[in-house]
């Protein structure tokens, strides 16, 4: 079975068609309803505000998921990281999984249900803070399109080695034709002959537009902030 499937016998007759147990994907209607009923909480450009005091006082974290795409609309980079704030310092790029250690998010958080004094600080710092998380998204994709440009050469050197067999076999075709016909290869075996050239072209071409769409990082990301985490 794939990932994510839960295996549903026939029912018997009087029985329900539904498992008594299923796993809670990401597209379980369950899910689905709880995303549809937390989102409809925040309007357009708006975060949670998340106290922790676990992160120190005067401290923030803006949760960040950052999205590269190629030419094809394909994502390539997908990351969720954090843009740390702290005071009289500039602004640090960190990993999920520290985020949720130095906020106690992996603990649990209570939800005190008091203002936080940060909130303008913190407002007033999303500009840069964006500004360091497209930076961080920019050097990743930077380092996925050098580890796929090693692809791209290695692919290509294939694809241009079978070319060059397939271009020699029509060539000894063509010589094979002049030999046999006295140096006059007639009319349809030429068009035979270049047509075979043609399809070699037009799949060179292909390819190669195929590469490109597929391999090629887009540098804008786009970036969604999930979540702001602040210590007060």
């Amino acid at each position: 079975m794939k990932s994510g499937s839960c295996f549903r016998p026939v029912p018997k007759e009087g029985e329900s068609s539904w498992p008594n147990e299923q796993l809670l994907w990401e597209l379980h209607p369950v899910m689905q309803w709880l995303l549809d009923k937390v989102m409809c909480r925040f309007q357009r450009h708006e975060a949670p505000l998340v106290v922790a005091p676990k992160l120190g006082k005067g401290k923030a974290a803006y949760l960040f998921q950052g999205v590269l795409s190629n030419r094809r609309s394909q994502p390539v980079v997908v990351e969720w990281f954090a843009v740390h704030l702290r005071p009289g310092q500039p602004l640090t790029v960190g990993a999920f999984e520290q985020l949720l250690a130095v906020t106690g998010f992996e603990q649990g958080l209570a939800n005190t249900g008091q203002e936080s004094k940060l909130t303008e600080a913190v407002r007033g710092k999303l500009a840069e803070a964006v500004r360091a998380a497209t930076k961080h998204m920019q050097a990743r994709g930077a380092e996925r399109s050098e580890r796929l440009r090693q692809r791209v050469e290695e692919d290509r050197g294939r694809f241009e080695a079978w070319l060059a067999r397939s271009g020699q076999r029509i060539e000894k075709d063509r010589l094979h034709y002049l030999a046999v016909y006295s140096g006059s290869i007639p009319r349809n075996l030429q068009e035979r002959l270049q047509s075979r050239k043609q399809n070699l072209e037009n799949r060179w071409q292909q390819r190669e537009r195929w590469l490109t769409d597929t391999f090629t990082v887009i540098g804008t990301p786009y970036l969604k902030l999930a979540a702001v985490f602040v210590g007060e």
